[in-house]
């Protein structure tokens, strides 16, 4: 929504409330909606306030966005790599924790 709104009405105050003020309307118009959707305005403006600072042109406008835009979807990725690690490490942690209750009961009788 941020790359959006700085593409289509440039890099402003009121553009930035805009797009955070949809962006809401978007994630919390579902009735069960994901409770990382509350991070949509957040992300926007993330991509939209470093193009707010001062003079720059659309084209520099764009491009700020879009390495902002970069480096959440990055993050993003990194968030979800990590939640993969722990969810295999859990695994096996819970394998070991089986294996041992098994070796503790064959060891009981």
């Amino acid at each position: 929504m941020g790359l959006l709104f700085v593409y289509l009405f440039g890099a402003g105050f009121a553009s930035c409330m805009v797009a955070i003020a949809i962006s809401v309307l978007i994630s919390t118009s579902f009735k069960n909606y994901p409770s990382s959707w509350k991070l949509a305005p957040v992300t926007v403006v993330v991509i939209m306030m470093p193009p707010l600072s001062g003079n720059e042109t659309l084209n520099d406008a764009m491009h700020i966005a879009l390495n902002r835009t970069g480096e959440v979807l990055y993050g993003s990725l990194v968030a979800f790599l990590l939640g993969l690690l722990y969810l295999y490490i859990e695994k096996k942690e819970e394998q070991k924790v089986i294996i041992e209750k098994k070796n503790i009961e064959k060891s009981g009788e």
